[in-house]
């Protein structure tokens, strides 16, 4: 699923479009790869949550938000290489370290990445599901108290942004939002509800085209802006989760893949950046597969470093274990 979402999101990003009816069909890519990648996120961290409780709590707040915001600082700082190279310059020296540290409220921000919004937002709700759920652990139902509180802190920011029509920074993905504490829900209603539910491929197909048409709606009714902004990605991710129940392929290169999911969608905005100002003439599909390669490559050599860095680390504490003993 996240190699599928992955697809559309760089499909969504890089593809050339033609016409309204186009731009409505990228849209789609867009609501369906974003609400997707939220809601698997909300699913696998009430996953780890109730199967692992204060452990994975603090685990969540002190290693999987700071590994988030250090991929930002680590984004930010491969930004600034089409940044100079296209020619732009920072106002100050202030604006340079809002700028690369992400601080979007703060004087003189620049983004760097108009796509790196995604990591930021997982960081804070990383960052507030986890304090939730550390508040409400020792609560019966804490869990889910926990999301329910989440998931009204979340109605109340879009609506507060809905009102004052604030579209910038990591707030422009306000739309898609709802689908991680539904992501949340759906792992802490798994055992109780879902494993009793009979799911047979009538049930299966006629649940998908009810979702996809219900995030068609939208689309016929130029006056339903707000529900094609806030609610549409919810059914058509749901949707594109349903089509997919059952499926379960297995093998080394496609876990490895994914595991690269991530590494691609932070480099290739950078190397769309290069290409759209020194080859602007380029076939736009060419330039597409190209922007691809050259970001899957990227994401494999920080994958190889990453695991350089680890095996250094491990063979350091393997050399401390053997001195003490």
């Amino acid at each position: 699923m996240r190699i599928f979402f992955e697809v559309l999101v760089l499909c969504h990003h890089l593809r050339p479009t033609y016409g309204s009816f186009d731009e409505k069909l990228n849209f789609v890519f867009g609501t369906v790869a974003v609400g997707g990648f939220l809601l698997l996120s909300g699913y696998g961290v009430g996953v780890r949550t109730r199967e692992a409780g204060d452990a994975y709590r603090r685990r969540l707040l002190t290693r999987r938000a700071p590994m988030m915001y250090a991929r930002i600082l680590l984004v930010d700082l491969l930004y600034l290489i089409p940044f100079f190279l296209i020619g732009n310059t920072f106002a100050s020296a202030s604006s340079a370290i809002v700028s690369v540290l992400y601080l979007p409220f703060a004087p003189g921000f620049v983004a760097l990445s108009h796509w790196v919004y995604f990591i930021a937002d997982l960081f804070v709700y990383y960052l507030v599901f986890g304090a939730f759920s550390m508040l409400f652990r020792k609560k019966e139902n804490g869990y889910m108290l926990s999301v329910i509180c989440f998931t009204a802190l979340l109605a109340v920011l879009i609506a507060v942004l809905s009102v004052i029509n604030y579209r910038t920074g990591s707030i422009r993905y306000m739309r898609a939002a709802l689908l991680f504490p539904i992501g949340l829900t759906i792992a802490g209603c798994e055992k109780t509800f879902f494993t009793k539910v009979n799911v047979t491929p009538l049930k299966k197909w006629i649940s998908f085209g009810v979702l996809f048409a219900l995030g068609c709606v939208p689309f016929f009714f130029e006056e339903m802006r707000f529900v094609s902004e806030y609610i549409t990605p919810i059914p058509f991710a749901l949707a594109a989760a349903v089509a997919m129940m059952g499926c379960e392929p297995k093998g080394k290169a496609l876990s490895y893949s994914a595991g690269l999911v991530i590494g691609v969608y932070l480099a290739h905005e950078a190397f769309f950046r290069i290409f759209r100002y020194y080859y602007p003439s380029m076939n736009k599909w060419l330039s597409m597969l190209l922007i691809t390669l050259c970001a899957v490559a990227c994401a494999v050599l920080s994958d190889l470093a990453k695991r350089g860095v680890r095996h250094l680390i491990m063979k350091r504490e393997q050399k401390k274990g053997a001195e003490r003993a």
